[in-house]
């Protein structure tokens, strides 16, 4: 099964730009970098987590990552 962390365009960040526990942000994010789906941390379900990454399976933009 391929699964979009597999992917060269899944981008994961462990936080974004002027996060700290007093600021607004997140302590994490996580995208598609072709914007095939959009995650937030928030609002996200585990069903919609779930869909996101299996788009991979389908995905005609999905490119397998490689270790460098």
């Amino acid at each position: 099964m391929k699964l979009c962390w597999w992917c060269k365009e899944f981008c994961y960040t462990n936080s974004q730009p002027d996060y700290s526990e007093m600021t607004p942000g997140c302590s994490w994010a996580m995208a598609c970098n072709k914007k095939i789906w959009d995650f937030n941390s928030g609002t996200t379900t585990q069903k919609e987590f779930s869909e996101m990454i299996s788009k991979a399976e389908t995905c005609s933009l999905f490119e397998q990552l490689t270790e460098e």
